[in-house]
């Protein structure tokens, strides 16, 4: 039977079945977690980062937003990274150096923070280091101006800046919780099968006339009758007694 009434989802029964699968959803969300936490301490390459800043001595004009996009422009040019790999002596490309390094200026400042990138902390302040060293040449050939004072030099830095394993285990938590309703929630969505009598009208929109109950029920003789056999069967005993004697 066609209805054109929008079925309505009971929220305290959803809530109530949900409840009933709490045991499961934790579950789930605690593999999820664990599994997060697992793959980034035993998957993830954690990288390290070293930073130098240099201040660009600008003589000839102002500090301004042009002449700073430049010297971004020359940090990023491929001579600079060739300038890297010939002063380190690694087994790098370009585009391998130049992924490794990020460069920023700060607003209205004659300032440049490079920022490298590296699987070793020793490694990441040695290319940060030579880094420095080219664009301090590259920068005052290309644009005509004294060469960049390097005002901090890199730093070792030990500690890891990812993976962050809190993180990514607190996103798999949450994950797995959300999966974990979502899929209950479904479930009872698409489950149509009549545990009630009320079902009965809501799927096909007729009323029930009766219910029988799914019970095994025990049918016992009623207590007179039972009473009453008790008391005959000492009766028939006595009287056998009684004829044998005679």
């Amino acid at each position: 039977m066609e209805r054109d009434e929008e079925e309505v989802i009971d929220l305290k029964e959803l809530f109530g079945y949900l409840i009933k699968k709490l045991l499961n959803i934790f579950v789930v969300t605690g593999v999820c977690g664990i599994a997060a936490l697992l793959y980034s301490l035993l998957f993830i390459t954690p990288m390290y980062e070293s930073t130098t800043t240099l201040l660009v001595i600008n003589t000839g004009t102002s500090a301004s937003t042009s002449f700073m996009l430049d010297c971004i422009e020359v940090v990023n040019s491929g001579s600079v990274a060739a300038d890297v790999i010939s002063k380190t002596g690694l087994d790098y490309t370009y585009s391998d150096v130049s992924g490794m390094m990020s460069v920023n200026n700060p607003t209205n400042t004659r300032v440049l923070e490079l920022t490298i990138r590296a699987e070793s902390p020793e490694l990441a302040q040695q290319l940060a280091s030579a880094y420095a060293e080219a664009v301090q040449s590259r920068v005052s050939e290309r644009l005509r101006v004294g060469a960049p004072e390097i005002i901090e030099a890199p730093t070792v830095n030990p500690d890891a800046v990812s993976p962050n394993t809190m993180r990514n285990a607190a996103i798999g938590l949450l994950a797995g919780f959300v999966l974990s309703c979502g899929f209950y929630v479904c479930r009872y969505m698409l489950d149509d099968s009549v545990r009630k009598i009320d079902d009965i009208e809501r799927l096909f929109g007729i009323k029930a006339l009766a219910a029988i109950p799914n019970e095994n029920i025990e049918i016992s003789a009623p207590p007179a009758a039972s009473k009453r056999k008790q008391t005959e069967r000492p009766a028939a005993k006595s009287g056998e007694k009684g004829g044998k004697k005679l």
